[in-house]
């Protein structure tokens, strides 16, 4: 088993079990779509010095919370609160509370994925990318 694919266990075996011993609380995980061309030519207009918060896995969870939320996204958005699950190479998670809602959380997965290092170059400039998101409401 690839690291990755353990750690993604780990994390929803932990979300598993934080829901369990909430019971009152209730989750639903989406799998957002990924279009590859769509992101290889991301990845080429980051290149060339544009979007550079594209590099920050925190930011691009918090660009993607922001859109969740409809919220604008304004500047400099890093002051938005927020806990890190996990952050390592190829994936992060992102815990955030919602604005609007009491109880409401979100819980966002961004990754690194291989096949963008071709037009990223060097991996340490490959864009990170919302793959998944998590609600958890606990007002039920």
């Amino acid at each position: 088993m690839s690291l990755t694919r353990t750690v993604i266990f780990i994390l929803m075996f932990t979300s598993f079990l934080w829901i369990e011993a909430n019971a009152q609380c209730s989750s639903e995980v989406h799998q957002i779509p990924i279009s590859r061309g769509s992101y290889q030519k991301l990845q080429i207009f980051v290149n060339q010095g544009h979007q550079p918060w594209r590099l920050d896995a925190r930011l691009v969870a918090i660009a993607q919370f922001l859109a969740l939320e409809h919220r604008k996204i304004e500047g400099q958005n890093s002051d938005v609160p927020s806990q890190t699950v996990y952050e390592g190479r190829s994936l992060g998670v992102f815990e955030f509370d919602s604005a609007s809602r009491k109880g409401l959380k979100y819980k966002i997965t961004v990754r690194k994925f291989k096949w963008l290092l071709h037009s990223a170059k060097k991996w340490s400039w490959a864009i990170w990318v919302p793959a998944e998101y998590e609600v958890i409401n606990c007002n039920d």
